[in-house]
């Protein structure tokens, strides 16, 4: 074959696989809805804690509500006082997730998604508390069940319902993610869904009799944090990846691993092909016979291993719509080799992946930011590989002339500071940062 012949199979199979695959998102299906919630500015006049503010929050018809807040104010405590906390619970099944001052921050001054149609709003606060104030214009709210589209392998779906520990579901736009095996055991997904991190719910409920999301409880979801997301946003089959972290939950004080306990471990390459089978797990849609219950919970499929060429692989395991960012795990070794990303088995006989040697991948493995900065690393200011001395005047520009810290030193990372990885850099740090300067 002459080389000009190489260069245009190889082209029009470049084109193939462009025009037959496509990504795995979930379609979105929540909507924004207003709605009146406004506490004014509130205190507990009372002789002992308690609640000085109630009020309920209804939608008809919905699935499930997220409120967001125009405003999220909480007073500091009395000296000595417990922080003042605002607590939403749902009406149906009587979750609650209770958030202080650093949480609201976290979560960017929303709420988990609770199941059910109302849900009721306070603050409790202590005597002697500086006033709050909670506000709200809108709420998120799934009204129907969504639909997907299916890349199953063969005439019949053979996934299964699975309970991976590792695995989540990104929500409330859906796709799927992974803890992996970096020093704060972080989330790997698939690029194009860079846009639908936000929440990331694991320990998936069954979907009620006609295929409705039910969110798990506060407990099983988390938040992301911002800072800490890498993404090439997915530039096609064999070019797609993001990596990212999630703060502690507030309910349990836990970080996603020690509340779920595994993570993947990450092969630094995929294997060649050699009659393997691969193994995947997410959160896809259903259709046909398959029971609508199992909307969107985690399934599982293995199927043979195809193809390994470039930074693609390519394997016959069923998929839908929402497993975009599923592991792609090889089942004789368990690792995950990679990120399954598009669909194409009803067109190329596989479904593709992006493959663990992608060099943006790994260079973003290598270079963490946010929480996923491991603990050791946070309060190098400087970034000579020491925490010392020669850290402090750096940690204090960082906290309070930002601008001047960037120039100063232009190839480190100022959330270095951020050393309680609360997602702020703030006199929060200055305690974390001496006990680090001096353990």
């Amino acid at each position: 074959m002459t080389d000009r012949l190489r260069l245009i199979t190889g082209l029009c199979i470049s084109l193939i696989m462009t025009v037959a695959a496509f990504g795995q998102m979930e379609t979105p299906n929540f909507i924004e809805v207003d709605i009146q919630l406004d506490s004014g500015y509130v205190e507990n006049a009372a002789g002992e804690r308690a609640v000085i503010f109630s009020d309920v929050v209804a939608i008809p018809d919905m699935v499930w509500l997220r409120l967001l807040f125009d405003t999220a104010e909480l007073g500091s405590a009395p000296p000595g006082g417990e922080p003042t906390v605002l607590r939403i619970i749902s009406v149906r099944d009587g979750a609650a997730q209770h958030l202080n001052a650093t949480h609201l921050r976290q979560w960017r001054n929303t709420t988990a998604c609770l199941n059910g149609e109302a849900l009721i709003v306070e603050i409790i606060a202590d005597p002697g508390a500086e006033p709050s104030r909670v506000a709200a214009s809108r709420a998120m709210a799934q009204p129907v069940n969504p639909g997907g589209q299916d890349t199953i392998c063969g005439n019949i779906d053979d996934r299964e319902l699975s309970i991976d520990p590792r695995v989540a579901r990104l929500a409330p736009r859906g796709c799927t993610t992974w803890m992996i095996d970096d020093a704060n055991h972080c989330f790997l997904t698939a690029g194009h869904c860079d846009g639908n991190i936000d929440l990331v719910w694991f320990n998936m409920p069954l979907s009620d009799a006609n295929g409705n999301v039910q969110a798990p409880p506060p407990e099983d979801q988390y938040a992301h944090d911002p800072v800490s997301v890498q993404s090439n946003g997915g530039q096609g089959v064999g070019d797609d990846w993001a990596y990212f972290g999630c703060f502690a939950n507030p309910e349990t004080g836990l970080t996603p691993f020690q509340a779920q306990g595994d993570f993947f471990v990450l092969s630094k390459t995929p294997p060649a092909v050699d009659g393997q089978f691969i193994r995947i797990t997410g959160h896809g849609t259903v259709s046909g016979s398959v029971p609508r219950e199992w909307n969107q919970v985690q399934k599982t499929h293995a199927g043979p291993y195809v193809a390994f060429f470039g930074t693609t692989v390519r394997y016959a395991a069923d998929t839908t719509g929402g497993n975009s960012g599923s592991p792609v795990i090889n089942e004789e070794t368990g690792e995950a080799i990679g990120i399954h990303t598009h669909g194409g088995c009803n067109n190329t006989g596989a479904n593709h992946g992006t493959g663990s040697n992608h060099a943006g991948l790994r260079n973003a493995l290598a270079n963490p930011r946010g929480v996923c900065i491991p603990p050791f690393d946070r309060g190098d200011l400087n970034c000579d590989g020491e925490i010392n001395a020669f850290d402090i005047e750096p940690f204090l520009l960082a906290l309070f002339d930002p601008e001047n810290y960037l120039k100063r030193f232009p190839d480190c990372d100022i959330n270095l500071a951020d050393v309680n990885a609360d997602g702020s850099i703030n006199a929060f740090d200055i305690e974390p940062f001496l006990e680090v300067l001096s353990p």
